[in-house]
């Protein structure tokens, strides 16, 4: 374990809520880290805009102010539903912000640790990964997120059962596919089913309906 760097400030966690407070304590002249497990920050900030980036976004030779849906359906009457192309688009919207993220957290002297952080008593933070240190700091922020939630004997395998994690690494359009959740990307993919399967019903239960219409 490496000797302990001192920090007014360690942020836990380099999403939406992780790197803006971050930036925002680094402008207040804190002397701040922050503490990321994954190999790209605001995680769960790329998931979200990755769900926006298939063919239901993409530009469409139809009305700009047509439905998501529609567009999409549109695209695959024409041969254009390509999900190749929608997983390379999805990619580069992933690079795109996941860089700009770490440019802006770099721009604000903010210093970025890999690793998964535990607290270790008061003002300690913890590091393990390839290279483990532990952070003394005055304050600490806890910005850690969330997971997919799996059901009670319905586990995730990453094959038929998959979290929205995975789904957003399908290689194709399934042909037969369930989905549990109204959030975004159960939104998002429930449009792509539909472009690419004429003739499917779509089926979403009523109180997910008046969530999405009250938002």
């Amino acid at each position: 374990m490496a000797a302990a760097s001192a920090y007014d400030l360690v942020v836990i966690g380099g999403g939406p809520g992780g790197y803006t407070a971050a930036v925002r304590a680094a402008q207040l002249g804190l002397k701040t880290a922050c503490v990321e497990k994954w190999p790209r920050l605001a995680a769960c900030a790329s998931t979200w805009a990755a769900s926006r980036a298939g063919p239901c976004w993409t530009q469409a030779k139809i009305s700009p102010g047509a439905d998501p849906v529609r567009r999409a359906r549109h695209h695959h009457r024409r041969g254009r539903h390509r999900h190749r192309q929608m997983m390379s688009r999805k990619e580069q919207v992933v690079k795109d912000l996941t860089d700009n993220v770490r440019k802006l957290l770099e721009a604000h002297k903010v210093e970025i640790i890999h690793g998964s952080a535990a607290l270790a008593g008061k003002n300690r933070v913890e590091v393990s990964g390839e290279n483990p240190l532990t952070l003394d700091a005055k304050n600490i922020i806890l910005a850690t997120g969330s997971e997919p939630a799996s059901l009670p004997g319905i586990a995730f395998d990453g094959k038929l059962i998959v979290s929205s994690t995975e789904a957003l690494q399908f290689d194709g359009v399934p042909q037969n596919l369930g989905i549990i959740g109204g959030g975004y990307i159960a939104s998002s993919w429930l449009g792509v089913a539909a472009a690419g399967r004429p003739g499917h019903r779509d089926r979403m239960l009523p109180d997910i309906v008046a969530a999405m219409t009250a938002r």
